[in-house]
């Protein structure tokens, strides 16, 4: 706010602008429209689609992950101490929405790991391990699969 309002006229003419009607919106948000018709609305609607938006996500998603894995932890057990905590920092780390990457590929090292040790000897590759694998993978590669499935699927706002 304070950039937008120190810059010039024209950034500050922003900060009281409503959000136009011809401004794309997702569907699922549409009901939330009227809210930044008003003064400061096309500021707050950067900043929520901007900023918040992507914590809001973020958080949600780590905190609905944690959820299941402490569920698992005290059904089951088979994690380290802090098994679900480090998990959910691994989460953190990668950012939205990179965690959607996270998740499938540290699921799917797990398993196959665990099936190619199991041939061997009777082994299995604990979750927090293909967490601790995958996050520098995602981090590198997670971009290059993000753009190609946004190029490959046709988004409608």
């Amino acid at each position: 706010y304070h950039v937008w309002s120190t810059t010039s006229e024209y950034t500050q003419s922003f900060l009281t602008a409503p959000l136009s009607p011809l401004a794309p919106m997702p569907a699922i948000f549409e009901w939330t429209r009227q809210y930044f018709e008003q003064s400061m609305g096309y500021f707050t609607y950067y900043v929520v689609g901007r900023v918040w938006f992507e914590i809001t996500m973020l958080l949600g998603v780590t905190g609905v992950f944690y959820w299941l894995m402490r569920l698992l932890q005290s059904r089951r057990g088979g994690f380290v101490t802090h098994g679900p905590e480090l998990i959910a920092l691994l989460l953190l780390i990668v950012g939205w929405p990179n965690a959607l990457i996270l998740i499938p590929i540290a699921f799917l090292l797990a398993v196959s790991a665990s099936s190619i040790l199991s041939l061997k000897e009777a082994r299995r590759v604990r979750m927090e391990s293909a967490f601790l694998f995958a996050t520098p993978l995602v981090l590198l590669f997670g971009p290059m699969v993000l753009d190609y499935f946004r190029l490959s699927t046709a988004f409608t706002v």
